[in-house]
């Protein structure tokens, strides 16, 4: 117990650095779960052969730490908190119990968190820094590329996922821990993204959707 109420006075002191670490860690884990156990057959194979993929999880760290857990501090820990439920009469405010009010604040903060943290945040924050530090050749075509497939495909899975899980966060867990809390679902999401991202036909772009019909034509108009 002596660690948790360290690890805790931590998130309220140092409330950036710890959940950088956090994340981190966290975003690794998830990472080294997507190569292993939710990849295609070839890259399984090159996992058997070559162990982790550092680059990928160097990638995994980066973004976990420098620009998730930032921006999760700013939106879970400061924005969120300050939402209200403009549906809550003032009267309903005073008659209400704490318990009452500070579910209907909830059940509007997850509404707010899903319809914008997931499609406009986290999805495109996601796609676009690991790009960058895949060093394409066009990293902003890729990036819009990659959206353009997968964007509503993430976020109507995340719809499946998470607001359950907010709710449940918003209502019960302080603020200043629900950065960190998140993390723990996250490792199981990072699987899906992880494993989404480093798709070999998503890494290629559209030509790799494209070649296969293109050389089906080539071949049938030479026969």
């Amino acid at each position: 117990m002596g660690i948790f109420r360290k690890y805790n006075r931590l998130l309220q002191e140092h409330p950036f650095k710890t959940n950088m670490v956090s994340s981190g860690i966290f975003f690794f884990i998830g990472d080294c779960i997507a190569q292993k156990y939710f990849a295609d057959d070839k890259q399984k194979e090159e996992f058997k052969q070559k162990g982790l993929d550092l680059q990928r999880s160097a990638r995994a760290i980066t973004y976990g730490s420098f620009f998730f857990a930032p921006v999760g501090v700013m939106w879970y820990g400061r924005a969120l908190p300050k939402v209200k439920n403009p549906f809550l009469s003032e009267h309903s405010r005073q008659t209400w119990s704490y318990t009452m009010r500070h579910g209907a604040d909830s059940f509007y903060r997850t509404i707010v968190d899903q319809l914008i943290a997931p499609g406009f945040i986290w999805i495109p924050m996601y796609n676009t820094v690991h790009t960058f530090l895949s060093f394409p050749e066009h990293p902003v075509e890729e990036v819009r590329d990659r959206l353009q497939k997968n964007w509503w495909k993430i976020l109507s899975t995340s719809w499946c996922v998470w607001p359950t899980f907010q709710l449940l966060n918003l209502f019960f867990v302080p603020p200043h821990i629900r950065t960190a809390s998140s993390n723990l679902i996250s490792i199981f999401w990072n699987c899906f993204l992880s494993s989404n991202f480093n798709k070999k036909h998503h890494i290629a772009g559209t030509e790799a959707l494209i070649e296969p019909l293109t050389k089906d034509r080539i071949t049938s108009k030479t026969d």
